[in-house]
């Protein structure tokens, strides 16, 4: 656990969990006040090709995933990166006091 202050980043990875692999994929991520997205990429496979197309739209503290597997892209099961989702903390400090 690790506390986040003002204009730290860090990525939130939106991973299956499925023992099959997804086709499709329709995602919604809202976030708390004091965080925002300010980035978004496709999953990835190991040569670092994407594993998904399609759109990712962030706005602030929303952000919308509508994902087509690539026809070309190595089939992975199990624990696959779907999208990363990159995210900053804006005017708030977040995590544990000192003391506690």
């Amino acid at each position: 656990i690790k506390d986040l202050f003002d204009e730290d980043t860090f990525p939130l990875e939106i991973r299956s969990r499925f023992t099959d692999s997804l086709k499709t994929a329709e995602l919604r991520v809202t976030l708390t006040e004091g965080l925002e997205f300010i980035g978004a990429d496709y999953g990835r496979d190991d040569t670092g090709k994407a594993i998904f197309l399609g759109t990712i739209d962030t706005e602030k503290q929303f952000a919308s995933l509508s994902l087509v597997r690539d026809a070309q892209a190595k089939v992975q099961s199990g624990d696959e990166v779907l999208a990363t989702l990159t995210i900053r903390v804006k005017g708030v400090a977040l995590g544990m006091s000192e003391g506690s």
